[in-house]
C-alpha cells in the first residue's frame, strides 16, 4: 500500500513516528507539509518564542513541501500523480485540507480524517449544531476517522459518527527514549539539582506547561502553596504572559519553594523527568497531554487534571497516577499528598510499560494498516 499523510509541519512526535513507518519495506509512505515556514522553526504564540524541536524530524522517509506559491495546483498534481491507497489529512481548519479531500474523493481514493477534538463537559445548544452540521459534512467527505485517544472517539460517536468508522492514530511519543535520558546516574541527578539549587534528599513536582489562560498552572501552585512542607520543592518549566502573576502568587509564600525553570528545550527534558518524584499537567483544557506520556515513560506517577485528554487513557487511577477534578485545588493538594507518599516506584513503573504497550508507533501503524487494507479490499 501507499499511505499518504498531509500535515502542517514536522512535530516531536509526528517525525519519528513517519521514521519509523518508513522502515516497513512492504508498504510506502510519503508526507505533505504544507506550511514551508514551520519546517525547522515554530513560533509559538503562547511562548511568544521560536521553537526548534532539536531532533532529526526529516530523515528517513520521504515527504514534500508545498511551495509559496501556485499552492493549490501543487497539490492537486502530487495527489494525482502519487496514487495514494489511503489518505491521511490531519485535521480540517485550513483549505487546502479541504481540497485535498476533496480532490482525493473525486479520484476515488480514501480519505481519513486524524483529529483530537474533545468535549469537555456540555456544549452550547448552538456549539452543539454547529458540531452536528460538521459531522454530517464529514460523514459525506471523509471515508475514515482516526482519533487520538478514547474522548475523540466519545465525541465523534457523539455527533453521529459510527463506531466502524473510527481507529485509533494517537500522539505517541519514543517510550524507550524517554525512560532511557531520563536514567540519571547518582552524580548526575545530584548535579542537575544542584544548577536549580534543588537540595540532594528533595522531593521534586514537576510541571511542564505554558503560562496563559489555557495552561496556567493555578490549580498546582494554590495546591503546592498550601501544602507548607519545606522538603518538598514545585518545578515549574514554561513561560507565557501569567509568568509575572505566578511568581507574584509564589513570592506571597516564602515557605513554599517554587523553581521558575523558564523554557527548556525538548532533548533537555528527559533530565528533569529523571530528578522529578511526582509529574503534575493542571492544565484547563488539553485534547491529548504529551507530557503525561513522556513523564510515565520515565518512571514518574502522574497527576492530571479532570481536562486532559490522556489521563483518561494512560492513567490508571490509583495505580500509576490520578485525575483531579479540574479547578478544585483541594482535590489535588489530597492526590498529591498521596503520590509523595506512596505508590512505590517498581509499581508504578509496572502499570506504566503495560498501559504504554498499546499506545506505541508500533500500534498506530498497525491501526492504520488495517483501515488502508479494508478499503483496499473494498
Amino acid at each position: 500500500m501507499k499511505i499518504g499523510f498531509i500535515i502542517a509541519h514536522p512535530t516531536q512526535f509526528e517525525g519519528p513516528f513517519f521514521q519509523y513507518a518508513a522502515k516497513d519495506k512492504e508498504h510506502q509512505i510519503r508526507v505533505i507539509y504544507t506550511n514551508p515556514e514551520h519546517m525547522e522553526k515554530i513560533f509559538d504564540p503562547e511562548l511568544s518564542a521560536n521553537v526548534s524541536w532539536g531532533i532529526d524530524l526529516l530523515s528517513g522517509y520521504s515527504y514534500a513541501t508545498m511551495p509559496r506559491s501556485k499552492r493549490m495546483r501543487w497539490l492537486l498534481d502530487e495527489i494525482n500523480r502519487e496514487k495514494y491507497d489511503l489518505l491521511i489529512i490531519n485535521g480540517y481548519s485550513r483549505s487546502e485540507y479541504i481540497l485535498a479531500s476533496l480532490f482525493a474523493r473525486l479520484r476515488g481514493t480514501p480519505v481519513a480524517l486524524r483529529l483530537d477534538s474533545v468535549q469537555f463537559g456540555a456544549a452550547s445548544i448552538s456549539k452543539h449544531l454547529l458540531k452536528k452540521i460538521n459531522c454530517l459534512a464529514f460523514k459525506k467527505l471523509y471515508t475514515h476517522f482516526f482519533a487520538t485517544g478514547s474522548l475523540t472517539v466519545k465525541y465523534l460517536q457523539r455527533y453521529g459518527i459510527k463506531k466502524e468508522r473510527i481507529s485509533l492514530f494517537s500522539y505517541a511519543v519514543d517510550s524507550d527514549y524517554f525512560k532511557e535520558k531520563s536514567c540519571l546516574n547518582g552524580e548526575a541527578k545530584s548535579e542537575l539539582k544542584r544548577s536549580y539549587q534543588l537540595p540532594d534528599d528533595s522531593k521534586v513536582i514537576l510541571s511542564i506547561t505554558k503560562f496563559n489562560e489555557r495552561e496556567a498552572p493555578w490549580d498546582l501552585l494554590k495546591a503546592f502553596c498550601a501544602m507548607g512542607d519545606e522538603k518538598i520543592f514545585l518545578m515549574l518549566v514554561g513561560d507565557g504572559k501569567e509568568r509575572a502573576a505566578l511568581e507574584q502568587y509564589a513570592q506571597a509564600h516564602p515557605a513554599s519553594h517554587v523553581i521558575f525553570a523558564g523554557y527548556v528545550p525538548y532533548t533537555k527534558l528527559p533530565a528533569l523527568y529523571g530528578i522529578a518524584d511526582l509529574f503534575v499537567h493542571p492544565v484547563q483544557h488539553e485534547a491529548w497531554g504529551v507530557s503525561v506520556h513522556e513523564a510515565l515513560a520515565c518512571g514518574l506517577p502522574v497527576i492530571a487534571s479532570s481536562r486532559v485528554g490522556a489521563g483518561y487513557d494512560l492513567i490508571a487511577p490509583d495505580k500509576n497516577g490520578a485525575i483531579y477534578e479540574a479547578g478544585d485545588d483541594a482535590d489535588l493538594r489530597e492526590k498529591l499528598a498521596r503520590f509523595l507518599n506512596s505508590p512505590r516506584r517498581e509499581d508504578v513503573c509496572r502499570e506504566s510499560e503495560l498501559i504504554l504497550s498499546s499506545w506505541t508507533y508500533a500500534s498506530s501503524w498497525r491501526s492504520i494498516l488495517e483501515v488502508g487494507q479494508r478499503y483496499l479490499s473494498s
